[in-house]
């Protein structure tokens, strides 16, 4: 059976442990580790030894209260020691296989709309020594495989190894869009009966459910390409309670749900080519305990997890964790702990932390489909639900942190603890760890996605249906109920329950299961609600990076939020500017985590904070003073003659445009400085015009001026440099023979005083006929012999001297 009272493998239980987690109930639920607004510099405030009252007000240590500083990396020895002993993995390798994760899910999102997409998962590229137990591969070797077929799948695939060929996403065929034969249809070979493929989850668990009913039902999943239906009895919650000793819930009084249909789970599968019947003995169970990963106690007797903090739709802050605490909303108040009185570190399931003070109230609450609704045989896919719970208004004194703790510091639990940066789907391989206030830290690796059944509150026919994901790798036990999953730096789920089944592969004998609720499909149902996000501080960049900062009135000042604990800057975060209590700016960081805002125009101190933001989520607020002095001029334009321009007469002045009143300055002409004192110089007037007269046309040839501006107090501007040519003109032919008048003198146009324009005749070999000038503009040739061409055809040539040829 599927059973939650699993032993953490970092913390060896006793013999009285483990007899007393023998059976049981509803998942308990642990507050997720109160998530922190992050912080240079952590504060630890005192853990309460005494045992307070229920109205005591002393925080536990689940509450860590920043100042100023470095962020926490969360990168320690100890964490590295449990990812390499769970997973055979770095932290570096963890993060990036979140990352990794994180894309799996992504492009689950898009190809889930294409016909033909099963599934998806990562698997490891590399076998033998280098894999682990959990199936995670050290150095983080996987690759993305997408079970399916069809072109317009197909076509996804290879965009998406176009878009990012730095993993590879491979398709391999999968059975529920086979072709079936025309002329046949497909049959079981023992039973006769017509075969067909599941598609997806949902579908084949709306089927389920109809056709069988939900009695033993634990689990829809999709798993190594094909789908698995786990059976025995429906998952119930494990709560961990005062009133029930040990957390102990009798196993006659498990709820089993009804069987209404009119098929045996076995008649079902027999009728789908790729759906796996697992047997189990006994029902899955939720557990209820107490922080991300911190304990809790609900009603002074229940004890749950903490999931991971959170922010409602108007910004205030809020704590998620599992639904089946609250009871179907029948409790609400939810109190803090004493966190090193909790199972994870003292390593006695049935010890629980004093209660140390309010924390807040449940307000919404779903366990199953809306409304806390059971599963029903004609509810079809719209019954598959979910397992969360929103605790609100929460304690003044509370400050919640984005992390989850890793139980290395039982007096302050934020303490090198993992940060979350982002929100992400379950992925089959995926690496993963869960946080409880009762097995502590465990990691492994995501088994199964799809469906699983919790028993409700509402008699033995009450079960829900429950969307999420679940490992065998990973240990759970009552009371972690609530408590966060999460991969690299992204919160994946919510524990939701655990128990016994048979192992992933087809025959193995009975292993632990843990289950997680999808925190993107519980966030669904939550509108507005936001995860609390891990965001690092801004810090500058350039001069106003340095200890004297400064920065020209105007001009850009950059800076830069560098990766945080989870390897990446959180999508769509900002920076906001404010100064003197009023907001600046409130820029967009690029892809390398930059960004840039304009300085003042206003020269002297310019003192401002810098605060990250992405949502509601904020880092801290880091103080900056820039010296703002004034901005040099810019260069002057200039128009005419237009930079690069050929001319066919001298250039006599300059214009353009510059800053008004100040002074336009040509200093360098073809290669030669000017003394300071024979400077052209002018004035730009008011409308931004300028003109400057040489003393001197520039005549034929390339030329190159280079100006400034300068005055208004002032730096200079830079220099610019302005090349442009005068050149000789083509000459133009304006009279020609015609037809009826085969016999005349060429004449046209040249500019005046052009050097003399050179008319071979190439009717008349090795002979030139002769030359002319051009005066006021106007030229004409004498053809000689009375001016008369021979009949026929004639070409006359006409050209400046040395310049192109023109032909007429």
């Amino acid at each position: 059976m599927l059973d939650v009272g699993q032993r953490n493998p970092w913390r060896v239980k006793s013999a009285t442990l483990l007899a007393t987690v023998a059976v049981f109930g509803s998942l308990t639920l642990a507050p997720a580790a109160s998530a922190q607004t992050p912080s240079p510099e952590i504060a630890s405030p005192e853990v309460a030894n005494t045992a307070p009252s229920p109205s005591a007000t002393a925080l536990t240590p689940t509450t860590v209260i920043p100042t100023t500083g470095t962020p926490t990396t969360g990168t320690t020895a100890e964490l590295a020691q449990a990812l390499a002993k769970n997973l055979g993995l770095t932290l570096e390798e963890f993060t990036a296989a979140g990352e990794l994760g994180k894309r799996a899910a992504d492009l689950r999102d898009t190809f889930a709309k294409l016909p033909g997409f099963e599934g998806i998962a990562l698997r490891a590229i590399k076998t033998g020594a280098n894999q682990t137990s959990s199936g995670a591969i050290n150095g983080g070797d996987q690759e993305i495989v997408v079970t399916g077929s069809g072109a317009e799948l197909q076509a996804a695939v290879v965009r998406a190894n176009a878009a990012d060929p730095s993993v590879l996403v491979v398709l391999e065929p999968g059975t529920a869009t086979a072709a079936a034969p025309k002329t046949t249809t497909p049959t079981n070979a023992v039973t006769d009966v017509p075969v067909t493929a599941a598609t997806d989850v949902d579908s084949l668990f709306a089927a389920y459910v109809r056709e069988v009913g939900t009695a033993g039902l634990q689990a829809v999943m999709f798993a190594n390409g094909h789908f698995v239906i786990r059976t025995g009895q429906a998952a119930t919650g494990q709560i961990n309670t005062g009133r029930i000793n040990a957390g102990q819930i009798n196993a006659a009084t498990s709820k089993t749900g009804s069987a209404t249909g009119s098929k045996s789970p076995q008649e079902f599968i027999a009728s789908y080519s790729n759906v796996e019947l697992r047997e189990a003995n006994g029902a899955a169970q939720s557990e209820d305990d107490l922080l991300g990963g911190e304990g809790v106690r609900i009603n002074g007797d229940i004890a749950c997890s903490a999931g991971f903090n959170a922010f409602d739709s108007t910004g205030k802050p809020t704590l998620l964790t599992a639904g089946h605490c609250s009871e179907d909303s029948t409790v609400s108040k939810v109190e803090t702990v004493d966190q090193t009185g909790e199972p994870a570190v003292t390593g006695n399931i049935s010890t629980f932390g004093s209660v140390t003070g309010h924390l807040g109230t449940f307000g919404f609450s779903q366990f199953g489909g809306p409304g806390n609704a059971s599963v029903s045989p004609t509810g079809g896919t719209n019954q598959v639900g979910t397992d969360v719970s929103v605790v609100q208004q929460l304690a003044p004194a509370v400050t919640a942190q984005p992390a989850v703790t890793a139980w290395e510091d039982a007096s302050n639990l934020n303490n090198r603890a993992p940060k979350v940066i982002g929100v992400t789907q379950p992925v089959v391989g995926m690496p993963i760890c869960r946080s409880g206030r009762t097995t502590g830290w465990s990691c492994g690796t995501v088994q199964e996605v799809g469906v699983f059944l919790v028993e409700g509150y509402r008699g033995p026919d009450d079960v829900r249906a429950v969307s999420g994901f679940s490992s065998n790798t990973v240990e759970s036990n009552p009371g972690d109920s609530g408590g966060s999953w999460i991969s690299g730096g992204r919160a994946v789920g919510l524990h939701s329950a655990g128990g016994f089944g048979e192992g992933i592969n087809p025959g193995s004998p009975l292993t632990q299961w843990a289950f997680g609720a999808s925190l993107v499909d519980a966030l669904k149902v939550i509108p507005g609600a936001q995860i609390r996000l891990y965001l690092n501080t801004p810090a500058l960049l350039g001069s106003a990076a340095k200890p004297k900062s400064t920065a020209f009135a105007g001009s850009k000042i950059t800076g830069v939020v560098t990766k945080g604990a989870g390897a990446a800057v959180p999508t769509g975060s900002k920076v906001r500017i404010v100064s003197s209590g009023n907001l600046v700016t409130l820029v967009a960081l690029a892809a390398d985590g930059t960004f840039a805002f304009n300085a003042p125009q206003t020269t002297g101190a310019f003192s401002f904070t810098a605060q990250t933001v992405n949502g509601f989520s904020t880092s801290a607020s880091v103080p900056f003073s820039v010296n703002i002095t004034p901005a040099p001029l810019p260069a002057p334009v200039l128009s005419s003659p237009a930079p690069g321009a050929k001319l066919t007469a001298p250039v006599q002045s300059l214009s353009g445009t510059g800053t008004p009143g100040a002074a336009v300055v040509i200093s360098i002409v073809d290669g030669r400085t000017l003394a300071a004192d024979a400077r052209p110089t002018t004035t730009v007037n008011d409308d931004g015009t300028w003109t400057i007269r040489l003393a001197s046309p520039l005549g034929l040839g390339r030329h190159e001026v280079t100006a400034h501006q300068e005055g208004l107090d002032r730096p200079n501007s830079a220099s610019v440099k302005w090349m442009f040519s005068v050149v000789k003109p083509v000459p133009v032919v304006t009279a020609t023979p015609t037809a009826s008048s085969p016999v005349v003198v060429p004449a046209g146009t040249a500019s005046p005083n052009a050097p003399n324009t050179d008319v071979p005749n190439t009717d008349l070999p090795n002979s030139d006929l002769p030359n002319t000038g051009a005066s006021a503009g106007l030229w004409a040739l004498g053809l000689g012999g009375g001016g008369l061409l021979a009949a026929g055809l004639g070409l006359v040539r006409v050209r400046p001297r040395a310049m192109a040829k023109r032909s007429h």
